[in-house]
């Protein structure tokens, strides 16, 4: 027995910027080697480093082995070296001079570390100039000596049991008891949704009809249908499963489990929307989605199924294992202050699946905050692909998240796992998030008169729209409806004009969305399919894929956005009355005073492009057949060219395109346009209308501002009616 310095991780706030480990000059006595690692490994590696006592500063260790007995030591049964073998020996065979009569292997805490232990380390192997380093995460078991000082557990594999589903209890209590930015959010003394399913019996559960005085806890459900649901409730079982309930067998497994969990937390109500909504009755429809901005932000907390493509599957089966890339000793300080023991960590590779057992998030905007930032979703589990999941998720005050992988809690104040289990998707846990004022009435009113809140509250919007966007509607014309309770939650904000997806007060910037790009595009249509004729084309609910937003600060005083274009007026007309934020009819309409630029198509790849001409008899009079308007010759000789985003590729006469310049600044962005069909005319209402009347057809914009706007002094700038 030998002694030997151990090493202690600080915490975050006391980390100098280099080094991250420490040494501390009371000895302990270090346990043997086991046969499992090699000398150098034992003494020098990874288990070097992994004892904890206080500590003062040293730089990082680690030690120099030629690649040989490297390689050696790994078929010798190391552990150690056999990991570093994995996940280092492609990358160093095409270096020069391989093998290496001797390489530098060097071992430190991760930067990304937190609280005081090592979570995460750093291996860094180095040969001359050139260097890999990688960055693992470390967890334990927890009866195993190291879970004192290793944070991170093992996966929960059985999620439905009751000791786990206490512990997930815990944390809502937790966090119901002392997260301000949660109780802020809380609307619990407001009246329950029109009907609750009651679990006080789970093996025949009943459908209760609430009233206004009624003030009880209840549960949300958000999952994917994945197909037609079979035991909905309709107008004509309604009343049987008010008085005689409904048999738990009958229902689906997502359902059957939903209504264990509920009565497992000792919860009395759960609301699920297949039952508490009369699914043939379009008038119970419509009131109870009008209501639905309350239903999960009201509920005590939501059930996110992550984990099941459609209601049959069920959540609670166990999950499966993760399977670690190597188990390694890790020395431990004793009971008495000269001893150790020796524990073991689990080590897997940090990349882009793995996430921390907790965190801390980071884009809640609370009052005092001036920024907010939204994080988008991961398209990997299933409740993130849905259109209908998002509002849901938005809404609601907590969530219980029961992901492929773990059991997650998510408020607006943390998101983690539930026992600090490992979880091997890292964005699945970044579930968004509505900035926390925008619950907040009494904010609200000082911010709606605040420029630049606005603008940022603005920003906020498009971000979850584009999340939206990605997501897939079993019935493309619910893709306003399925959103309407998020926009009913910005209204107070960003004004009442809600129009088919825009905002009447940023109509002009709202306009200029784009398809995003795709590194593996789905299948898209090359032409507007009919079922999303329904909205305006300058809607981007008329998008059967994802969008973006042109990028440009509305409050850059060096770049200050111009208008080039006016909002005359605009109208739709809503489906129904009630969802104010709802589906809208087709034919809605806004007149724009602008320029129109003729233009032709130059080129389609790379990209496409679009040219417009100073000869007038190639460049054309900006509107054909048109006595109202008057040209002239532009002043320029020079041809302008704007990059173009289709929205369908076989969309619009490429004969009888028009540029309508809207905004610039170090950019000029615009609409590519073309005249409505005489049958786009009748929906619309304007037949007879003596303006022209087009339709979009794509976005377009150049670095080359001063070329366009030099033809928009040549054209008329007249109202222009867009459907």
């Amino acid at each position: 027995m030998h002694s030997r310095p151990a090493v202690l991780i600080l915490p975050q706030s006391r980390l100098p910027l280099d080094p991250i480990f420490f040494v501390y000059d009371n000895p302990m006595v270090s346990p043997s080697k086991p046969p499992s690692n090699c000398a150098l490994a034992w003494e020098r590696g990874f288990t070097a480093r992994s004892g904890l006592s206080s500590a003062q500063p040293a730089g990082t260790r680690g030690y120099t082995v030629s690649t040989v007995a490297w390689q050696q030591c790994a078929l010798s049964g190391c552990l150690w070296c056999r990991f570093l073998e994995k996940h280092f020996l492609q990358d160093l065979v095409h270096w020069p001079d391989w093998p290496f009569p001797r390489i530098n292997v060097r071992v430190r805490a991760a930067e990304s570390l937190y609280g005081e232990s090592p979570q995460s380390i750093a291996v860094l192997l180095e040969y001359r100039q050139k260097a890999s380093y990688k960055t693992f995460d470390l967890y334990a078991s927890a009866d195993d000596p190291a879970a004192t000082y290793i944070e991170k557990r093992t996966r929960i594999p059985h999620v439905g049991a009751p000791h786990i589903l206490n512990m997930a209890k815990t944390y809502i209590e937790e966090c119901a008891r002392d997260h301000e930015a949660c109780r802020l959010v809380t609307l619990e003394s407001t009246s329950l949704p029109s009907r609750l399913l009651d679990c006080s019996y789970p093996l025949r559960v009943r459908i209760v009809a609430t009233n206004r005085h009624m003030r009880e806890r209840y549960i949300a459900l958000s999952y994917v249908w994945g197909g037609d649901q079979p035991h909905r409730t309709s107008t004509t079982n309604l009343a049987s499963y008010i008085k005689d309930g409904i048999d738990l067998w009958t229902l689906p497994r997502t359902i059957q489990d939903a209504i264990h969990v509920t009565h497992t937390l000792g919860i009395r109500f759960l609301w699920v929307d297949s039952l508490c909504i009369i699914q043939d009755s379009q008038e119970d429809k419509h009131r109870e989605l009008a209501s639905m901005c309350n239903v999960y932000r009201c509920a005590y907390f939501t059930i996110d199924v992550s984990s099941a493509s459609s209601a049959s599957e069920g959540f609670l089966q166990d999950r499966r294992p993760l399977d670690p890339e190597a188990v390694l000793p890790f020395i431990c300080p004793g009971d008495a202050p000269d001893e150790t023991r020796l524990g073991n960590v689990y080590i897997c590779r940090r990349s882009s699946e793995h996430t921390r057992g907790s965190r801390r998030d980071n884009f809640l905007l609370t009052q005092s905050q001036d920024t907010c930032t939204y994080s988008t979703t991961s398209r990997s589990s299933q409740t993130r692909r849905r259109g209908w999941c998002l509002q849901e998720a938005l809404l609601s005050t907590r969530s219980l998240v029961f992901t492929s992988d773990t059991l997650q809690l998510r408020c607006q104040t943390i998101t983690q796992n539930v026992g600090g289990a490992e979880h091997a998707v890292l964005l699945e846990s970044e579930l968004p998030r509505l900035p926390g004022f925008i619950f907040q009435p009494q904010v609200l009113s000082k911010v709606a008169g605040d420029l630049r809140r606005k603008e940022e509250i603005y920003r906020e919007w498009r971000e979850i729209v584009k999340d939206y966007s990605w997501r897939s509607l079993s019935e493309p014309s619910d893709k306003l409806m399925a959103c309407a309770a998020i926009a009913e939650m910005f209204a107070p904000a960003l004004g009442p004009d809600y129009v088919a997806g825009l905002w009447r007060n940023f109509l002009l910037n709202d306009l200029l969305w784009f398809r995003a790009y795709q590194p593996e595009p789905r299948r898209s249509a090359r032409q507007r399919p009919e079922e999303y004729c329904c909205a305006p084309s300058w809607s981007w609910a008329s998008a059967a894929f994802p969008i973006e937003f042109h990028r440009y600060e509305l409050n850059k005083r060096r770049s200050s956005p111009r208008p080039l274009a006016e909002i005359v007026g605009c109208t739709v007309r809503r489906r129904h009355e009630q969802l104010h934020f709802g589906p809208v009819q087709a034919g809605g309409s806004v007149v724009i005073r602008a320029n129109l630029l003729r233009c032709r198509y130059t080129t389609f790849t790379p990209y496409w492009q679009v040219a417009i001409y100073p000869d007038p008899d190639t460049w054309g009079p900006p509107v054909l057949n048109d006595p109202q308007v008057t040209w002239k010759r532009p002043k320029t000789t020079h041809t302008a060219y704007l990059r173009v985003e289709p929205d369908y590729e076989d969309d619009g006469d490429f004969d009888n395109l028009w540029i309508m310049p809207l905004v610039v600044s170090t950019v000029l962005y615009g609409l590519v346009v073309t005249r409505a069909e005489s049958n786009i005319r009748r929906i619309a209402g304007i037949k007879y209308q003596k303006r022209e009347v087009y339709r979009r057809v794509g976005v377009c914009w150049t670095k080359d501002p001063l070329a366009v706007t030099q033809f928009c002094e040549a054209a008329s700038e007249l109202e222009r009616t867009l459907v």
